[in-house]
């Protein structure tokens, strides 16, 4: 880097920290978070330069990632060392600029690449923002505050035309070579695809972000939580960040967090991937549109697994280039800065990540003896083929075995192969249900295609996907998740199973790109205009199946939490007046109580019971299950205030449970007092002894 370069830096780091901390010296949000905003896109601009990324907007989204990283592990270890309050967190914010400067002392060059594109794009990028106007304006005015089952039910089935006009704009314009506003365009629709819940649940949406919204505030006005949880920390890191420096809430950062990451860096990554092994715009732009073929439901909502999951996609998306081609795209350094972020998000992904990198850095490491990384390799291999088990047994998770092979009936997604006769809905199932054997088939592809390339590293990715596996068997098999609710028990082995998908998507977008291309070059109409309506009703059907479904085919079980179920919990407290108590109900009605008053009670001998249903695997939730599905008796009440060592209690039912009915009318022969809440949406029965 030139004298000019070095003081063009030191002039634009000495502005956006004196940005930053006029604005937050003198309580100035707007000033704080657009001083936050520049150091963060100076950082980047410096993280990214230490790259060798050609394209742009490649570089822009390994930098965002790098910088986040080095604030997650910087952060993490602050907190385990003692705590994060608000002065911590923003002294590590202002170091920001001169980690990046000492990680990336000589940036390298980027020559840019030239592409032809054709006179056509225009016409096409037009079509693309009427889809994305659209889509926006149909959706700006559909929202409910009533507990719904998914957000189809609410939203207009126009928004799935508009996702459809968009993808085949994409396409024309993949067809045109128009790289950067192809690009552009994939994360702009990207976003588009994974906000539906921002706008049509205002109050949010799932149960986990609930509980990691309250323990950021908790952590924002105390600057730890205890007990201290050893995962997650990577998240409320950034998230801890941005409150401070914007005044925003933990629900609204929260909420956009994930879908606005997975956007800006997730097709900018998987076009990087076909440019560095083709140096080819069609592919390049083709891979960029297939970001919106991956499994996109982790990323619809912010949660520490699927933040860890787009880090460790990220890492493998950046580092497969390498084992094509032997060349190294990202220095060896940040790659692993990636997998320890990950780690610090959460360890179900970050462990995949950390045994990838081992690996990725024995395979290429051209100067050990093949010995050395043959013995290595094994040494790695057999223990990242039972890492997740052991990880489990050391965090006290799964400290049994108990050995059922009927599990493993269980380990894989199911396969749809029925037929509704409704031509869309059956296309829609085949797509969304059969994904993971659509991904599989391309991952096929994608490795017959680079079968006759000199180097062979890049079998690296199914054999992680493989070892992933191994322990996805261990864990079905022989995992003891008793602590779940019944149906939440294969939930750790689903994750697990996803990720070895995960490890093959590079390969699926090498598949999907450079078979498309090998097509569309036998400039046949037909074959043209048939790959683009299979490409756009993939695409489409992709998007429906993100969120969860209510129709002819799947019947979803879960409900948002609704304005009723705020009430609901406000009239509980209000009723109590101080007296302590515990409440049986259902998950929705306890997330809208930790949203609304945090942690507040917790009770027993030890002081571990929480005065709601939470976790779903406890006692507690196991009482109200035999309240509202069975018999709801005083004896189960009681069992309930035994626990707590309270002497009130409340049973909530909610009128859409199927069993309400049924369960209103026998607590009614246990107790003489109960109120109604919105009319009868909701009602809670009081006892006491």
């Amino acid at each position: 880097m030139t004298l000019h370069g070095h003081v063009q830096y030191s002039i634009a780091t000495a502005l956006t920290l004196a940005l930053f901390l006029a604005g937050w010296l003198s309580g100035s949000f707007t000033v704080s978070a657009a001083g936050a905003l520049a150091i963060l896109l100076l950082a980047s601009q410096r993280f990214a330069a230490g790259t060798g990324i050609q394209l742009a907007i490649g570089r822009f989204a390994a930098g965002l990632l790098l910088t986040l990283s080095y604030l997650m592990l910087t952060g993490s270890a602050l907190y385990y060392l003692a705590a994060i309050p608000s002065q911590v967190l923003v002294w590590t914010l202002l170091t920001l600029p001169f980690a990046a400067w000492i990680a990336v002392r000589q940036p390298q060059a980027h020559p840019s690449p030239t592409h032809q594109a054709s006179s056509w794009q225009v016409l096409w990028g037009a079509a693309l923002i009427v889809a994305l106007v659209g889509f926006f304006v149909t959706l700006s005015g559909t929202s409910t505050t009533l507990a719904t089952r998914s957000p189809w039910l609410v939203a207009s089935t126009g928004l799935l035309w508009w996702i459809a006009l968009g993808a085949g704009a994409l396409w024309m314009l993949a067809k045109a070579q128009a790289v950067r506003l192809s690009l552009v365009g994939s994360s702009v629709l990207l976003f588009a695809a994974l906000s539906v819940v921002l706008f049509v649940f205002p109050l949010g949406y799932g149960f986990d972000p609930y509980l990691h919204q309250a323990t950021l505030d908790h952590i924002s006005l105390h600057g730890t939580i205890t007990p201290k949880p050893y995962y997650y920390i990577g998240q409320y890191v950034i998230e801890l960040l941005s409150m401070y420096a914007s005044g925003l809430t933990s629900s609204q950062i929260d909420r956009v967090l994930l879908p606005l990451l997975t956007a800006l860096t997730l097709p900018a990554l998987t076009a990087t991937l076909l440019w560095h092994i083709t140096k080819r715009a069609l592919p390049t732009c083709l891979a960029g549109l297939g970001a919106l073929l991956l499994p996109l439901s982790g990323f619809m909502n912010t949660t520490p697994q699927g933040l860890a999951n787009l880090w460790t996609l990220a890492l493998l998306l950046l580092g497969t280039p390498e084992l094509v081609t032997g060349h190294r795209l990202v220095p060896r350094t940040l790659l692993w800065t990636l997998a320890l972020a990950g780690l610090a998000i959460h360890p179900l992904a970050g462990l995949p990540a950390i045994l990838f990198m081992a690996l990725h850095t024995i395979f290429t490491q051209e100067s050990w003896s093949r010995t050395v990384r043959s013995v290595l390799t094994s040494f790695v291999s057999v223990g990242g083929a039972v890492m997740l088990p052991v990880a489990f047994w050391f965090s006290g998770t799964s400290q049994s075995l108990n050995w059922n092979l009927a599990n493993l009936s269980t380990l894989l997604p199911g396969v749809y192969a029925g037929t509704n006769f409704s031509p869309i809905g059956d296309l829609f199932m085949w797509v969304i249900t059969n994904q993971w054997l659509w991904l599989l088939a391309l991952a096929g592809l994608g490795a017959w295609l680079i079968r006759s390339m000199q180097r062979k590293h890049w079998l690296l990715l199914p054999a992680t996907a493989g070892l992933l596996l191994i322990n996805a068997i261990i864990l079905s098999a022989g995992g003891d998740f008793s602590f779940l609710i019944d149906y939440e028990q294969t939930n750790y082995t689903a994750r697990v199973v996803g990720l070895a998908l995960l490890c093959l998507s590079p390969l699926a977008l090498i598949g999907f790109a450079l078979g498309m291309e090998r097509l569309l070059s036998r400039k046949k109409l037909l074959v043209s205009g048939a790959l683009g309506l299979l490409t756009v009703a993939a695409i489409t059907a992709n998007v429906y199946g993100t969120y969860p479904r209510h129709d002819a085919y799947v019947e979803s079980r879960g409900f948002t939490v609704g304005e009723s179920d705020h009430r609901t919990v406000a009239s509980i407290e209000s009723h109590a007046q101080g007296q302590d108590y515990v409440v049986l109900a259902n998950q929705s009605v306890s997330a809208a109580a930790i949203q609304d008053f945090g942690f507040a009670h917790y009770y027993g001998e030890n002081n571990d019971v929480f005065y709601y249903p939470v976790p779903t695997g406890g006692p507690m939730y196991q009482l109200f299950i035999e309240m509202i599905e069975e018999t709801a008796t005083r004896d189960l009440v009681e069992q309930a205030m035994n626990l707590a060592g309270v002497d009130r209690a409340y049973f909530v039912v909610n009128d859409y449970w199927w069993s309400a009915e049924r369960a209103i009318e026998r607590a009614k022969l246990t107790t003489e007092d109960w109120f109604l809440i919105e009319d009868g949406a909701t009602t809670v029965f009081v006892y006491e002894r």
